[in-house]
């Protein structure tokens, strides 16, 4: 009885591990066709650019720098944001008249100086307190 369990174990581990191998040959198989497929595309973009690159030189060399077409300006978020009234201008008269009132606008404007408490631990290290007692005397 013991023999025939320890046959059976086996043959049942072997079957599980070469469908388990099979399944992990199939995800490496996966893993390589797209890796080979981001490497092309990869290439392909490189090779674009290098193209591109190449025909701005031309252009440049056959127009001229001032006749240039202009560069393209990149997407990015803040560029692609569409303006609401929310925004807030730099030079509106209102937004101009809410910083000079504002309470905090004469320590920003350098005309008060800012009060600081620096504060340490108990055991403040000695480099710590030379360094408070020669800025703060």
């Amino acid at each position: 009885m013991e023999k025939y369990f320890h046959f059976l174990s086996l043959s049942l581990f072997s079957s599980l591990s070469s469908s388990i191998s099979s399944r992990m040959s199939q995800c490496v198989l996966t893993f390589s066709v797209r890796e080979a497929i981001v490497a092309k595309e990869r290439e392909k973009k490189k090779k674009e650019k290098i193209k591109r690159r190449e025909k701005r030189k031309r252009d440049e060399t056959e127009f001229g720098e001032d006749n240039l077409p202009p560069k393209q300006k990149p997407k990015t978020i803040e560029s692609m944001r569409e303006p609401d009234e929310t925004f807030v201008v730099p030079d509106d008269s209102d937004v101009l008249d809410d910083v000079k009132i504002d309470e905090f606008a004469d320590y920003f404007s350098g005309e008060i100086p800012p009060k600081l408490l620096v504060t340490t631990g108990y055991h403040g290290t000695s480099s710590l307190l030379s360094v408070l007692s020669s800025s703060f005397v």
